[in-house]
């Protein structure tokens, strides 16, 4: 299935979902075609031609700040990733997810996630026991990446984003030093909006 360059982009063409925790498993399994994860929140919903219209703000891990519309009146979901996204998980392991996170023993056929493989990132990380390889590859990570395991976010409009969740993520990190936070910080560039 083809889309056009602004799907998910823009009001006018939103990612078509059918339900709020569809749009939270979409998003927490969004991925930049590099392979960053993102940081996301939505700022509020519009209503546009009788569809009301999610609106998200994310930050990837390399500090490119996008925007996202999701729609989440529909019957079924479109499990497509919007230009410059892909998949962090296969279908089975969304599907999983959306089960886990609703109390479901199963999904209604509506609810099933199913889309291309294509769609998925395949990452394919340095040896792992070449310690060496490994290292040179993380520190070769921007700061904030370095500390994103997964894409996460919230629902609700968070004062103060990025850095809000930043804080709250780096609080679960015992190992991160007063400073190597700050620096993680310092790091984030504020948002320019023309």
């Amino acid at each position: 299935m083809k889309t056009s360059n602004n799907y998910g982009k823009c009001l006018e063409h939103p990612i078509e979902l059918n339900s709020v925790p569809a749009s939270i498993i979409f998003m927490n399994n969004l991925v930049t075609k590099q392979g960053y994860h993102i940081i996301f929140h939505r700022l509020g919903s519009m209503r546009y031609e009788e569809r009301i219209i999610d609106h998200y703000e994310i930050l990837s891990g390399d500090n490119q700040y996008d925007d996202i519309f999701i729609n989440i009146d529909n019957e079924r979901s479109k499990w497509m990733p919007p230009e410059g996204y892909l998949f962090d998980s296969f279908p089975e392991s969304m599907c999983f997810q959306l089960i886990e996170r609703e109390g479901l023993e199963e999904l209604d056929p509506e609810d099933i996630i199913d889309f291309d493989e294509k769609y998925v990132f395949i990452d394919s990380p340095p040896n792992p026991c070449d310690f060496e390889v490994e290292l040179d590859y993380i520190k070769s990570l921007p700061p904030l990446e370095r500390v994103l395991l997964d894409s996460f976010g919230t629902n609700g409009c968070v004062e103060d984003f990025p850095y809000s969740l930043i804080k709250s993520l780096m609080n679960n990190f015992h190992e991160l030093s007063s400073e190597q936070i700050e620096k993680i910080l310092l790091a984030v560039k504020p948002r320019i909006i023309d």
